[in-house]
């Protein structure tokens, strides 16, 4: 038994034995032992509302309730281990899973860009509504950069980029490959300080 439950019980001896000599003044007093009782348990109030009263002043009611849920969940993995294993291992896969997810997440969407003031930059697409109602072609005519990139006064300055499929010679063999073709200055803008636009 544990310091703490032994001062409790200690307590509710205590209580008790105020109780019972309360009980005894009142029979001397003249009371029977039913109405002294009574009067008694009337006078000083709930016992157990005033031992858990108590017990809450002595240990924080949380670290109780933690240490409870602690216990109750050793017991039950104790008496159902299978099903505990598969509970187990079902939250192990969720939280790895949603690891993932968020990882990704932040990565692709919240990480800032890996550029000096990626904050800076800002995206050109051009909207078509005779391919689809609210649809982005997601790509700027060359007329179009050109009119931006010469004329623009609110942009410091206007590059445009296009990543297509292309086939490379590599040690001899030929294979399809991710590249990008950017403007000319495209490098400059990325690696000075001013205000960019990426026009795809």
């Amino acid at each position: 038994m544990t310091l703490g439950r032994r001062a409790l019980d200690g307590l509710r001896d205590d209580v008790l034995d105020h109780i019972e000599r309360e009980t005894q003044d009142n029979i001397e007093r003249g009371m029977t032992p039913d109405a002294a009782r009574e009067a008694a348990m009337r006078a000083f109030g709930n016992v157990t509302l005033a031992v858990e009263d108590t017990r809450a002043v002595w240990i924080p009611v949380w670290i109780d309730q933690f240490l409870q849920d602690i216990r109750y969940a050793f017991r039950l993995v104790r008496r159902n281990p299978g099903f505990s294993c598969l509970v187990i291992a079902t939250l192990a896969l969720g939280i790895g899973l949603t690891t993932a997810v968020f990882s990704v997440v932040n990565a692709v969407l919240l990480k800032p860009l890996a550029y000096r003031e990626g904050d800076r930059l800002v995206w050109i697409v051009t909207y078509d509504d005779r391919v689809a109602p609210i649809k982005s072609i997601e790509a700027v005519s060359a007329p179009d950069f050109l009119a931006f990139h010469d004329h623009a006064s609110t942009l410091e300055r206007v590059v445009a980029f296009y990543i297509g499929m292309e086939r490379v010679t590599a040690k001899g063999d030929v294979v399809a490959t991710r590249v990008a073709t950017v403007s000319s200055d495209f490098w400059i803008s990325l690696a000075g300080r001013q205000r960019s636009v990426a026009c795809r």
